[in-house]
């Protein structure tokens, strides 16, 4: 994988979004964190498309947070929110959201936070009291 996210060609990021749909999870795992690499809308577009199948959340919360644009982030804050279908991904975006620091993360930890509903503001408290954020 490494290899090919150091070629960085068309090719090469067309074999890794083919990787990501078809491969098993580990193989998944590797190819997600590659593609964090790539900002472009093809790529952002297949992880949020991985983030709706059962087993290709987690790995590609990370690198969608690694590219960081708004398409991405604004996917991070869907997943945060989503406590039903997956805590452990929400978790993990909320994670994700804090460490990346951005305008757009921080106006959806805000909102989660304001939530009356949502345990997002315990989590974040906790959060922030046992982790460095900037690390």
């Amino acid at each position: 994988m490494d290899s090919l996210r150091l070629i960085g060609s068309t090719e090469a990021v067309e074999t890794l979004l083919a990787l990501l749909q078809d491969g098993d999870e580990p193989l998944r795992w590797q190819v997600a964190r590659a593609l964090g690499d790539f900002k472009s809308d093809a790529v952002v577009e297949a992880l949020i498309k991985a983030t709706e199948r059962p087993f290709g959340i987690l790995p590609a919360i990370p690198a969608l947070a690694r590219i960081g644009s708004d398409r991405a982030v604004e996917r991070l804050i869907t997943l945060m929110g989503d406590l039903i279908q997956n805590d452990a991904a929400s978790y993990e975006a909320m994670t994700w959201l804090v460490r990346l620091g951005t305008g757009k993360a921080v106006d959806g930890l805000i909102e989660a936070w304001n939530s009356p509903v949502s345990i997002h503001r315990e989590r974040l408290y906790f959060y922030s009291a046992n982790t460095n954020p900037s690390s």
